[in-house]
């Protein structure tokens, strides 16, 4: 499934400083994929999009369990 924030995410976009060179592979996995596992898409659902760390990437799923349960802030 296409991820609904893909448009205005900086990461989809190429956007983001440090881009990985896997993106491409991260961009199907978790954007044309299985958006629950993305930790962007799980902070942007529960905590707004304007609460994504930029440096967050979509494999950093344990940091967007630790802010969506307020034990880290980014």
């Amino acid at each position: 499934m296409e991820c609904e924030f893909r448009n205005n995410c900086p990461f989809f976009n190429d956007l983001m400083e440090n881009m990985p060179p896997v993106s491409g592979v991260f961009k199907k996995i978790y954007c044309h994929g299985n958006n629950d596992n993305c930790a962007r898409y799980m902070i942007a659902k529960r905590l707004g999009t304007e609460n994504i760390p930029s440096a967050v990437l979509p494999n950093n799923r344990d940091i967007a369990v630790r802010m969506i349960s307020g034990q880290a802030n980014v």
